[in-house]
């Protein structure tokens, strides 16, 4: 009998702890590597639904919380059972407290909790209260913890730079006394592979190659010619 309440005090000593760090020590992850990225298509299915992720994310806090209250509720007759076995004076007052505790709820009225509010009745009442505000933040705190979001994140880009001017001596000589033209050329492109972008590529080297008579492989700014 002793072995086999060791046992179970054990195991919900246990289920305790895990149930208190797993979400400190999620939060630790995901503070010290500033969010966890998502695969491509995970990510696609949040994006692309918002509310089925909303739900399920609440109802494994609505589960989490359940067995949150399972396991306290479980924790609260174990140390009740011990008190009163050890005890020979409990009250009415003692018991309503062990059930507000196991319950989280409060089980007296107003005009009742202002008579106990005095004396050494305080704390236990005091207890109860913060017990069950405590458990209102669970649902909240872990929707907010593993709800996802867009984050932004810095990353180290590597990348080798590719030189299209030309090399040839004659050609240098020629851009260094070339007269600076009137009109006011310019390029805005991005790293993606947009289609505008590789034909006005293409449409440069054409003009170039006609108009100069040299043989270069690609220009990004068209050269005015006076």
């Amino acid at each position: 009998m002793a072995n086999r309440r060791l046992r179970y005090d054990l195991t919900l000593l246990s289920c305790i702890f895990i149930m208190l760090l797993w979400p400190w020590i999620l939060l630790g992850i995901i503070y010290s590597a500033k969010g966890i990225q998502m695969n491509k298509h995970l990510a696609k299915i949040v994006i692309n639904h918002p509310h089925s992720i909303n739900f399920f994310v609440t109802l494994f806090a609505s589960v989490v919380c359940l067995l949150i209250d399972i396991i306290f509720s479980f924790a609260v007759i174990r140390f009740s059972q011990e008190w009163i076995a050890n005890s020979d004076n409990i009250t009415v007052f003692d018991v309503s407290v062990i059930s507000g505790l196991r319950h989280q709820t409060l089980p007296w009225n107003v005009k009742e909790i202002k008579q106990l509010l005095v004396g050494n009745r305080v704390a236990p009442v005091s207890l109860v209260a913060i017990c069950i505000g405590a458990f209102a933040l669970i649902p909240s705190g872990i929707t907010s913890l593993i709800t996802p979001v867009p984050f932004k994140k810095n990353v180290t880009l590597h990348g080798v730079e590719l030189d299209f001017s030309s090399s040839a001596a004659d050609c240098l000589d020629w851009l260094e006394n070339i007269k600076k033209p009137d009109c006011n050329f310019g390029v805005s492109y991005t790293l993606y592979r947009s289609k505008w972008f590789v034909n006005y590529c293409s449409a440069s080297r054409r003009i170039i190659s006609v108009v100069l008579r040299i043989s270069w492989s690609m220009s990004l700014i068209p050269v005015a010619v006076t």
